[in-house]
């Protein structure tokens, strides 16, 4: 047990992850602050420093950390291991076998069966749109009820157990559904279900990642939401073999059911956390949508970056049942062997460069490393255009030599 040692009347703070040692302090957003050495933690000053034993009662009113700097910056100091991060991403897994299962195969291949080939497409356009309605409004409100939830559990744990394991029950009545309308109203309860325990989730790196860890934390969530997909197409295509989607789609929702329970078993995040300040939780949930963020405009510009990143490879990985149904003409077999092919290469592709770059990212700056990749990027689009416009050319050419007879 590691408690806090402070003169301030703190109740003492387990440590946020399991088998974690070192000291925590502060407070004020749950667990702030963590020294990875064993010392006396004293309130900071109001010029910044730590203050003697002599110090008032209202300079302890926050708990002091090693340094200013990271009291402002609200995250805990010192370095966690990797293992101990890897429990903080491990929930990636399950989400994302959820969504690369149902998205990748079962949507698509259902459509043709409640809607007809005609107007699957459309039918699977407005099921994603309502999806997406429901997750932005759903998300970000229930994340920032979850910041002032104080609860013996923690303040986020309480909304990923309630929503995992209604997950669960969702995907079970998306299996046995039969129409169209049934489809689409237990996949909009599914996506409440699932952004009611994301939204939170979410929290636990700002929470309990240190700044210089950041990177480290980002890179192994790209390699679980890879790990999941794989996973999820895996699972979902053994519809493919049998006809029978029912089976594959609970599974997915007991894939991820066992990666919430490993969350709430293996990670500690404290029990306390910023006061609402005498406002209902009405106001709270409403505050999510201030338009005060509007005045971070790197955040701003964060958000329209990887919509725009996101965009681009959603549609291609999202729509590939379709392209190997309809334009190559495979049948269910084959695109269940094929989906799962391309699913990996891609994977394996993104996990490769994903986790190296998230750790250069902490040390050269994520823009640095972010433009980098964007010019890497254009180079091969450039490249790539120069031979696809090659092989057209050499293509009209043979062509042309057919007509003429050479």
């Amino acid at each position: 047990m590691v408690t806090l040692r402070t003169p301030s009347p703190i109740a003492p703070v387990k440590p946020f992850i399991k088998g974690f040692t070192g000291e925590f302090s502060g407070l004020e957003r749950g667990c702030q602050g963590f020294e990875g050495s064993r010392r006396e933690v004293r309130p900071i000053s109001a010029r910044g420093g730590q203050a003697g034993p002599e110090a008032s009662p209202a300079d302890t009113s926050a708990v002091g950390v090693a340094t200013a700097q990271a009291q402002a910056a609200g995250r805990p100091v010192g370095t966690l291991p990797i293992f101990q991060i890897f429990q903080l991403s491990i929930y990636w897994f399950g989400i994302n076998a959820i969504w690369g299962g149902l998205n990748n195969v079962i949507l698509q291949r259902r459509m043709d069966d409640l809607v007809g080939k005609a107007n699957a497409g459309t039918g699977l356009a407005l099921l994603t749109l309502l999806g997406a309605i429901v997750a932005i409004l759903v998300q970000p409100t229930i994340g920032t009820i979850s910041d002032y939830t104080i609860t013996r559990w923690g303040r986020r744990k309480p909304y990923i157990v309630i929503g995992a394991v209604l997950d669960v029950v969702f995907l079970a009545g998306v299996a046995t559904s039969n129409t169209y309308v049934s489809v689409v109203a237990f996949i909009v309860l599914l996506q409440i279900s699932s952004n009611f325990a994301q939204g939170p989730f979410q929290g636990y790196v700002p929470d309990l990642v240190p700044a210089p860890q950041v990177g480290l934390a980002s890179g192994l969530m790209g390699v679980m939401i890879v790990l999941g997909r794989i996973g999820g197409v895996a699972i979902a295509s053994i519809g493919l073999f049998t006809g029978d989607f029912v089976a594959a789609t609970i599974g997915l929702g007991l894939l991820e059911l066992a990666t919430a329970i490993v969350t709430v078993v293996t990670v500690d995040e404290g029990r306390s956390g910023p006061s609402r300040e005498g406002r209902s939780w009405l106001q709270v949930a409403t505050s999510a949508w201030g338009f005060d963020i509007l005045k971070e405009r790197s955040f701003v510009w964060l958000l329209g970056s990887r919509l725009f990143v996101l965009m681009a490879t959603v549609t291609l990985t999202d729509l590939i049942f379709f392209y190997m149904s309809r334009s190559i003409g495979l049948g269910d077999a084959e695109i269940g062997i094929w989906i799962n092919v391309a699913t990996a290469l891609i994977a394996v592709t993104t996990a490769l460069t994903t986790f190296p770059a998230a750790r250069l990212s902490d040390r050269l700056g994520r823009k640095t490393l972010a433009l980098s990749g964007c010019s890497g990027s254009r180079s091969l689009r450039t490249s790539s255009s120069r031979s696809c416009s090659w092989c057209r050319s050499a293509s009209r050419r043979a062509r042309s030599w057919r007509w003429t007879g050479l």
